[in-house]
């Protein structure tokens, strides 16, 4: 006999986790633009396909000071893009 629950537990083993890591989360969708960019920032902060940043990297991109109008060393013209504004 049919039965849905048996149906949603299959479901619910087969769902991916979320994944926090911007930059796994960009290869797994390589032409997203916006993916791309957070993936950018989330490198910058210290933290790579293997490794997060510093907890409260979320904090840390949403006060970033490396505007474009800043001296040049620490210019970034995805600035304006960044995500968690």
């Amino acid at each position: 006999m049919y039965d849905p629950n048996e149906e949603l537990e299959l479901v619910e083993q087969t769902k991916e986790p979320h994944e926090f890591n911007l930059i796994k989360r960009y290869l797994k969708n390589p032409n997203s633009r916006t993916k791309a960019i957070a993936a950018q920032c989330f490198y910058c902060l210290g933290g790579d396909e293997n490794n997060m940043p510093d907890s409260g990297w979320r904090d840390d991109i949403r006060e970033c000071g490396c505007r474009p109008d800043s001296k040049p060393s620490s210019q970034c013209y995805l600035w304006e893009f960044r995500p968690f504004k």
